[in-house]
């Protein structure tokens, strides 16, 4: 199952059509910003799972729909539209907040090239299909508790999958800053920056440069190795070619917007773990910030990989900001290691969080 998928494919045909009309843009446009709204709601709801009351605020929010479900979603776009938007909006408002609800309308606006007011109307209306999309498959599973938060931890791949090229929720701090167990941002960011939709010619140049050079260099040590006569006989022009072919290509710096994108995540990856830590008072909170934890660890093996991409000249900010949370996190985490009842498999996990994040910078991060 496919939480994503089996929303995004509903949201189609006449369905989009309505949509777009509601919110005054034709289809096409209707479905980029469905596209990416569905995961980015998604993920927001499995921060909000993974947090000690979130799995009731969820439920309780399920209860309130009543009928609602996917499978009359396409009535209720044909009848009231009004109370089917408002009741979408108190949803919202109720489970994150007016706050982040025009955060992400923001970032939505922005990648969909729609205004904030078209997207918050968006929102509304989806709120109420993926809640009852959430419902059904929940409720499959047992409808306990746990089996929101099993629900969530399941499709964390799949909601990282869905998240666009091109859109990110640095773009909206307050959502990115609460969505605990969402997408890797980071490692989004890494591959935007390799293999960008809309791309700027620096951010695809270094990670392009740096794989020609490597694929050049191995395939020069691996080759069967002629004997010195060969090699005495070879032309010298022949010699010469393959001499420049080898040269290394200069990378080229990364765009200010990347690197301004790249800090922004930085920072949230220390927030992140300083709440997570904060959160875990007892063993059974401390369970409960599992997936939390996973997720965060999977974000900072993609931002090793972001930085192992930058040249050294671009990372003099990154490692500011690392230094200047490192030390408070450092003490954060010792006193989470020391919560009675931790397990050992926590425990390990928390020492490679923080040793990850100590060794960012450091010639052998990966």
């Amino acid at each position: 199952m496919n939480l994503v998928k089996d929303i995004v494919d509903r949201c189609s045909g006449d369905m989009l059509n309505q949509i777009g009309a509601k919110i005054g843009v034709d289809q096409d446009a209707a479905g980029d910003a469905v596209k990416a709204a569905v995961p980015a709601m998604l993920g927001g709801l499995a921060s909000i799972a993974s947090r000690e009351d979130g799995a009731r605020e969820i439920t309780s929010a399920i209860s309130s729909l009543g009928s609602s479900s996917m499978n009359d979603m396409a009535g209720m776009l044909r009848g009231d539209v009004d109370t089917l938007a408002d009741r979408g909006s108190g949803l919202l408002s109720s489970l994150f907040g007016d706050g982040m609800i025009a955060s992400l309308a923001g970032a939505l606006g922005k990648y969909a090239g729609l205004t904030s007011g078209s997207i918050k109307s968006l929102l509304a209306m989806l709120a109420p299909m993926v809640l009852g999309k959430v419902a059904s498959a929940w409720k499959a599973k047992g409808g306990t508790p746990q089996a929101l938060t099993n629900l969530f931890a399941e499709q964390r791949h799949n909601i990282a999958e869905a998240m666009p090229a091109g859109f990110s929720l640095a773009d909206a701090p307050d959502w990115s800053t609460a969505q605990r167990t969402a997408p890797s941002m980071a490692t989004a960011t890494a591959d935007r920056y390799a293999h960008p939709d809309k791309p700027s010619a620096a951010r695809w140049a270094v990670p392009l440069a740096l794989g020609a050079i490597a694929c050049l260099l191995l395939w020069s040590f691996l080759r069967p190795r002629d004997d010195a006569g060969a090699v005495a006989d070879r032309p010298a022009d022949q010699a010469q070619q393959e001499v420049t072919a080898m040269k290394p290509l200069a990378p080229a710096a990364p765009a200010a917007t990347d690197v301004a994108r790249i800090n922004d995540e930085l920072r949230d990856i220390f927030a992140t773990a300083g709440k997570a830590f904060a959160d875990m008072k007892d063993a059974a909170s401390a369970e409960v910030a599992r997936p939390q934890l996973e997720a965060l660890n999977a974000r900072i093996d993609g931002m090793q990989k972001t930085l192992a991409a930058l040249p050294a000249t671009s990372t003099e900010s990154l490692r500011a900001t690392a230094d200047r949370s490192l030390a408070e996190l450092e003490v954060q985490g010792a006193k989470t290691l020391e919560t009675p009842g931790l397990s050992p498999e926590l425990k390990t996990l928390i020492d490679g969080i923080l040793q990850k994040l100590a060794t960012l910078f450091s010639p052998s991060s990966p």
